[in-house]
């Protein structure tokens, strides 16, 4: 065959076991030598990349465990959360009467059917605040987007912001509590958008729910 009709096939074809060069290590195994012709025609193993974070080097694979082991502890402490704020809302409707009273001792110009209104409006803004914050928190962990986490710390900013300015002097240490985990989970959300992003950058398919 002429040298310049030759293709990957034909070369391919002429190679045979012969061309192969055998060299056996000291530790018993053998290594073969073959021809540069068809050597980039042999499939190569695939390796598993290294994600780097920081100063960290972790395997792709380590990098996946340690993000949905995060999500399940996202998943748990959302749990937490909106257990805190469900505790929260009933505690503050089954003390409605005194808050009503001690809005009526602030604002003497409302009357009680005034502050009541006022007691409801305020107490209706928080549940409407958590039934969204879960939403959010939900939907977080179930799709493990880096935008559903950043919803889901906006809403956690938005509430500890707002708890400060709404909060009434009734069950100060639930107050406090729900304060800290609001403001834990902004930090967590943060984290996990953090993660997300790395894996759906480094590798798409990866990232649950991507």
């Amino acid at each position: 065959m002429d040298p310049a009709q030759r293709t990957p096939s034909s070369e391919q074809e002429e190679f045979n076991a012969a061309d192969v060069l055998l060299v056996a290590n000291p530790d018993g195994t053998l290594a073969a030598g073959v021809p540069s012709a068809v050597k980039d025609m042999i499939p190569k193993a695939p390796v598993d990349r290294p994600v780097r974070v920081g100063v960290s080097l972790f395997s792709e694979e380590e990098f996946l465990r340690l993000y949905e082991r995060n999500l399940l502890l996202f998943s748990l402490f959302a749990l937490l959360l909106m257990t805190c704020e469900a505790v929260y809302l009933v505690t503050r409707y089954l003390g409605r009467e005194a808050e009503i009273a001690r809005i009526h001792d602030q604002y003497p110009t409302f009357g009680m059917p005034e502050s009541r209104k006022i007691f409801l409006a305020v107490l209706g803004l928080e549940g409407a605040y958590a039934l969204t914050a879960a939403t959010f928190a939900v939907m977080a962990w179930s799709t493990g987007r880096p935008r559903h986490f950043q919803s889901c710390g906006d809403a956690c900013a938005a509430g500890a912001l707002g708890h400060v300015a709404l909060a009434s002097g009734h069950v100060v240490k639930l107050h406090v509590a729900l304060l800290l985990l609001r403001l834990a989970g902004w930090g967590y959300s943060r984290f996990l958008r953090y993660l997300g992003k790395i894996l759906s950058l480094h590798n798409p398919p990866a990232l649950p729910g991507a």
